[in-house]
């Protein structure tokens, strides 16, 4: 997995439901610090979980962001490179490229 980071794009409406089915489960088992526990739980900052409930406290609703889908993860730039020069070296020799 090293050659993939995550992206800092804001959660999709799924993520945030998911933090807070995690929030309530964890709130169930009666856990003192609840937002350390799903943050180590769902892999997302202490912050952005606080963000999520304080959302969800005030609306009473999950809102999709802005940015719509992302994926959780995605190559590191070196990667990226090497991927952009294959294609453009095959397409400069004119050999076709197939996965």
């Amino acid at each position: 997995m090293d050659q993939y980071e995550r992206s800092p794009i804001a959660l999709t409406a799924n993520e945030k439901k998911m933090v807070l089915s995690v929030h309530n489960y964890i709130h169930s088992l009666e856990i003192i610090n609840l937002r350390k526990e799903v943050s180590l739980a769902t892999e997302v900052g202490e912050a952005t979980i606080a963000r999520v409930l304080a959302e969800f406290n005030k609306t009473g609703a999950v809102i999709a962001s802005e940015q719509g889908h992302r994926s959780s993860r995605t190559l590191k730039t070196d990667y990226i490179k090497a991927i952009q020069d294959l294609i453009l070296t095959t397409n400069k020799n004119g050999i076709p490229l197939s996965l």
